[in-house]
């Protein structure tokens, strides 16, 4: 940087911090300002699992709390970012499937149960852009993306966000 400050977290100037900061404030504020017309993360698709507190899928006289939803869908489609963002981590889980978080500023959306992803950590992300595969379970046969919405680490109910869902 031309100051001779640097920001010692990333070896860049002060000024690509503040940049950073800007640019996550704006994507926050316009992702606040599309609540309930954001695109789905699939093309297609119905929720299977809805948010909050609901039946258990298996033992009906129990609850389970949701903090999220989960879509069944197609094996040929891909799951998509519902907004502009940043791939801020991949998770490699036990069964050999990814989660991706992306930033949106204070918001964060978490995409479950990936087989294959398309994408890296620190990528920029768009609108609609492909994050990765659905894995598809061998048993069943059925392909469900688990999808979350966080504010300021609270979960947030993805049907108001998403365009009727």
């Amino acid at each position: 940087a031309q100051d001779g400050i640097r920001d010692s977290s990333t070896s860049r100037g002060l000024g690509d911090v503040y940049k950073r900061q800007a640019e996550a404030q704006l994507i926050s504020k316009n992702f606040n300002t599309n609540k309930g017309k954001l695109p789905w993360p699939v093309s297609k698709g119905y929720v299977v699992l809805g948010f909050g507190k609901q039946p258990h899928p298996i033992v009906k006289t129990t609850t389970i709390q949701s903090n999220g939803v989960r879509i069944r869908t197609s094996s040929d489609v891909k799951a998509r970012s519902i907004f502009n963002g940043f791939i801020y981590s991949i998770i490699l889980s036990k069964n050999n499937t990814y989660t991706v978080l992306v930033q949106h500023g204070n918001f964060f959306t978490v995409y479950k149960n990936l087989s294959q992803i398309s994408i890296s950590k620190g990528d920029k992300i768009s609108t609609k852009q492909v994050i990765g595969n659905i894995a598809t379970d061998i048993t069943s046969q059925q392909t469900i993306l688990s999808f979350s919405i966080f504010k300021d680490g609270k979960p947030q109910n993805p049907s108001s966000w998403i365009y009727k869902m």
